[in-house]
């Protein structure tokens, strides 16, 4: 078993990673949807099935 405290830092670390996640994640939404020709057009996650697929097979 592990010491509380590695186990506190490992917590921290993996919510560290998950917000990292979601800042990046946005920020390519953003960039995304400012440009010209975008790499993954938006309309490809108009679709709620789509969208909800592509969620799953990140994790």
């Amino acid at each position: 078993m592990a010491h509380p405290s590695v186990q506190l830092v490992e917590i921290f670390a993996d919510a560290a990673a998950f917000a990292a996640e979601a800042v990046l994640l946005a920020a390519f939404v953003l960039i995304e949807m400012r440009a010209k020709e975008p790499i993954t057009p938006p309309r490809m996650f108009a679709d709620r099935n789509r969208s909800g697929t592509y969620l799953i097979l990140l994790r």
